[in-house]
């Protein structure tokens, strides 16, 4: 699964940065009316605190805009993305001091607030086993990719600086795409390759050829160390993907005694 954040500068605007020149606002107002665009193709979920969302929509600087034709446009747009957002994906207030990014995120313009609610979001960032990806924008960003350390551990995030980086085609060159083993044909189901047992795919047959079903499941699935799991509700069995070539999987009906705990909790809170 791939969460996304957002780069609060980027809708968080430096005041006394816009009132001595607006023009790197113009060209971010543009670049963000295109993300959003492009955001709500794709649907992904987005790692924020509805508390953060809320700060966000209070600091948005209408005040600054409002006598703006140019701006009072984009603040609708970017308003209206904001305010609808339903794929928000909560997290728990731990604030973790020893916890920084490189760059910082964290803006000397920011309420102390926002800063708070940032570093729970820096927290959650560097803790999170999912694929998180930051998305910046080219009129605020120069820095590379974004990375976080506490201590000895670095952590580095796939990083997008709009416009330079589409959206649509990076999710698709990292998304993970079922690809069949014929040893799992459904037609021959649970058998044996000299000691090995090898159980079919119940949601796949394969002379259909049809793989919308197990990459639904895919989609879906849950990672537990080198695997994915997901449960086939039609079929009443746990399916786990492994990965063996590049983001390719094939699956199979795993035996539920040998899925995770932590799995078994997640599909069957």
């Amino acid at each position: 699964m791939n969460f996304v954040v957002l780069d609060i500068a980027s809708i968080i605007w430096d005041k006394k940065q816009f009132e001595r020149d607006a023009s790197v606002y113009y060209q971010l107002a543009d670049e963000i009316s295109v993300f959003i665009d492009a955001f709500e193709t794709v649907g992904l979920n987005l790692l924020i605190r509805q508390n953060l969302l809320d700060e966000i929509l209070q600091s948005f600087p209408f005040d600054l805009t409002s006598d703006k034709a140019y701006f009072k446009e984009f603040r609708t747009i970017a308003y209206s993305f904001l305010s609808k957002i339903s794929d928000i994906v909560e997290y728990e207030e731990i604030q973790n001091s020893t916890i920084a990014t490189i760059p910082s995120i964290l803006q000397n313009h920011y309420s102390s607030t926002t800063k708070l609610e940032c570093t729970y979001l820096i927290q959650e960032m560097h803790t999170n086993e999912q694929n998180v990806i930051f998305c910046t924008f080219s009129a605020i960003w120069n820095n590379g990719k974004l990375q976080s350390q506490n201590g000895n551990l670095t952590k580095c995030y796939d990083t997008l600086i709009h416009p330079n980086n589409n959206l649509e085609t990076y999710l698709k060159s990292i998304s993970k795409q079922f690809d069949h083993n014929s040893k799992h044909d459904s037609c021959k189901g649970i058998h044996y390759i000299g000691n090995e047992k090898v159980n079919p795919l119940s949601c796949y047959n394969e002379r259909i050829g049809d793989k919308t079903i197990p990459q639904q499941l895919l989609d879906i699935a849950m990672p537990f160390r080198n695997n994915f799991y997901s449960w086939d509700k039609n079929n009443q069995t746990y399916v786990c993907f492994k990965n063996h070539q590049d983001n390719k999987y094939h699956g199979y009906d795993e035996d539920i005694k040998n899925v995770p705990p932590q799995i078994k909790n997640t599909f069957h809170k």
